[in-house]
């Protein structure tokens, strides 16, 4: 294996990826989210700068995560993965902030977050053993990509803004320097399917020709236009082989343009939806819920393209109702509930309370209720979040019976407090009492 745990940078190699990103074609698609860091990251393009990319102020954008990453696994075998792989220790290049401990080691959390991520792609290609060739779009500094490599037999193509994708040539060429690497900047250069990394310049994409097993969009596409997300899909629905995966785990989105809910994205009738999720990177409850889908690619058995919003429509019921604790306390039998439905040939098909609580729901009705008003309380920070506004004038205005006689927005973390309601909270009857 071509890996180096080292933390000194080559400087030839950091010199060659900044002659690439200087021969890279404009991309006129870049959402505002992204105007803004691309002109903070530009301004870090520093060989000392990325001697501690991990920490520099620079990147932060792009490697920060909250403190406390959840742990809590969708499968007893996505947690056997991570066991497996939090043994190997985390490289030291970009000298990355380790202020987790586990098993004895120290990792930085974005490395856990991504090490996370990565147990579940391993669990689903655990049948696909040899040459597989994964897509990435969005993929950060490439860590995610940095793991995959160095656990499973692959080659890969990374797609991303030029500025992205310079930090995971640095990132990647140094740790794997024995591999062969290919960065595609304009119309001139081509993707070299014998290289084991492809680097492509996002405004190239669509004029490439290549086949890959795998795509994988993990918390970039709710930073896209919703018009760049589908053409992105479209392309992924096109090239990835026939019974190859479709993952992309996103929140809501924060640009203008951007779908509001994850699960407005339109996938084709050629994916099959195999698995959802709902889930908090977060242990501490101060992040948003993040939703994934898992897609097989089926050539021989497409839905009727009727069926595509109807699919679209199941999945923000299921992203919105989710956030009701006694649908999470059977969330393998709702998930089996909701993928069957997803894939019904029912034109008519829907959630009903009924479907997620039965019997139950009665009994549960005082952890209804409560979730209910927090439900009000999140669909209102979305609100302000998709208007950048961060004094939250609407969340209060549309809370202001429910927090009339409390002190609550004399809290400046108040919002952030709230949302520990999605989970981690088992007294719903005093919870119940003190919102009285």
């Amino acid at each position: 294996m071509a890996f180096l745990n080292k933390a000194k940078m080559n400087k030839n190699l950091f010199i060659q990826a900044i002659k690439d990103f200087k021969r890279c074609a404009q991309y006129k698609g870049t959402s505002d989210t992204w105007i803004k860091t691309n002109e903070i990251i530009k301004n870090g393009f520093d060989y000392d700068n990325f001697k501690t990319l991990e920490s520099n102020t620079n990147f932060s954008s792009i490697t920060q995560i909250e403190n406390h990453p959840s742990l809590i696994f969708d499968s007893t075998s996505e947690k056997k993965i991570f066991d497996s792989l939090i043994k190997t220790e985390e490289n030291n290049l970009f000298l990355p902030h380790k202020n987790m401990r586990l098993n004895k080691k120290k990792f930085s959390t974005h490395y856990i977050a991504n090490l996370k991520i990565a147990s579940k792609i391993i669990n689903f290609l655990k049948n696909k053993k040899k040459n597989i060739t994964i897509l990435e779009i969005g993929g950060g500094i490439g860590l995610l990509s940095s793991i995959l490599l160095s656990k499973i037999n692959c080659k890969i193509i990374l797609c991303d803004l030029p500025q992205i994708l310079t930090i995971q040539r640095i990132f990647l060429s140094n740790l794997y320097r024995l591999k062969k690497h290919n960065f595609i900047a304009n119309s001139d250069d081509l993707y070299k399917e014998n290289f084991d990394i492809n680097y492509i310049n996002c405004s190239q994409i669509l004029k490439q020709k290549f086949t890959f097993d795998l795509a994988i969009n993990i918390n970039s596409f709710q930073e896209m236009k919703l018009e760049t997300v589908n053409k992105y899909i479209k392309f992924i629905s096109i090239n990835l082989k026939n019974n190859g995966f479709f993952v992309h785990q996103n929140c809501i989105g924060h640009s203008t343009g951007s779908s509001l809910y994850p699960s407005k994205y339109s996938l084709p009738n050629n994916l099959k939806i195999e698995n959802v999720e709902y889930n908090f990177p977060s242990s501490r409850g101060d992040w948003v819920p993040f939703f994934t889908v898992v897609c097989k690619k089926k050539i021989q058995n497409k839905i009727r393209k009727s069926l595509v919003n109807k699919r679209t429509k199941i999945l923000k019921q299921y992203y919105r109702m989710n956030s009701l604790h006694p649908f999470l306390s059977k969330k393998n039998e709702v998930k089996k509930l909701i993928i069957n439905k997803l894939n019904s040939e029912n034109l008519n098909e829907n959630i009903s309370k009924h479907d997620l609580y039965n019997k139950s729901y009665k009994s549960n009705f005082p952890e209804l209720k409560i979730n209910t008003i927090f439900q009000k309380i999140h669909d209102s920070l979305i609100c302000d979040f998709q208007n950048f506004d961060h004094s939250f004038k609407f969340t209060k205005k549309n809370t202001e019976n429910i927090f009339k006689y409390k002190k609550i927005f004399d809290d400046p973390y108040w919002a952030i407090r709230t949302s520990s309601i999605f989970y981690g909270i088992n007294d719903y009857k005093n919870m119940d009492r003190s919102l009285k």
